[in-house]
């Protein structure tokens, strides 16, 4: 993630859970911290893209944390190898809401993982926050937990082909 995107990341964050009711008594929520989990992948297929993004995470949550957090709670992260495998999303997600109580999901790598784990997330009520994806299903229809960081896969497209018909076949 690159530093311009962390700082985005960060600001997002910090303002999605500024505005969320965060309290205490709600899962991964204390007085001190907010805890999320993410379940990505640290080895191939995907290794890079999961290891990007679990410094991404670390990145953004260092800098919220070193300017006092979010309401004086620090972001923390636990995250589990789900070697880019549905199957074991599945099961990351699971133990992450269900018995870790994290607050919410966030930075899973890749279309089939995040669309094993989005029903899981949706239906236990927590943020899906910042899937490395741009599938539609976490855009429409509209749910309003899933926070999508990345441009959807119609917005690439449109922005590749304004490019490669504006900028390259006729130059300014």
């Amino acid at each position: 993630m690159h530093l311009t995107a962390s700082k985005t990341f960060s600001a997002a964050f910090a303002a999605f859970l500024a505005a969320s009711p965060c309290a205490s008594a709600e899962d991964g929520v204390s007085a001190k911290r907010i805890v999320f989990g993410a379940s990505r992948s640290a080895r191939r297929p995907r290794g890079c893209a999961g290891q990007g993004m679990k410094i991404g995470l670390s990145a953004a949550f260092a800098e919220v944390n070193s300017a006092g957090g979010v309401n004086g709670r620090l972001l923390e992260l636990r995250s589990i190898d789900d070697g880019y495998e549905p199957t074991k999303s599945i099961e990351a997600v699971r133990k992450l809401l269900g018995e870790d109580k994290v607050f919410a999901i966030a930075g899973p790598v890749g279309t089939p993982t995040a669309a094993a784990i989005e029903p899981i997330v949706t239906a236990a009520g927590a943020p899906f926050i910042a899937a490395f994806t741009g599938a539609e299903f976490l855009r429409e229809p509209y749910k309003p937990l899933i926070v999508n960081v990345r441009a959807s896969y119609f917005q690439e497209t449109e922005a590749m082909v304004e490019h490669l018909t504006k900028d390259l076949v006729s130059p300014k």
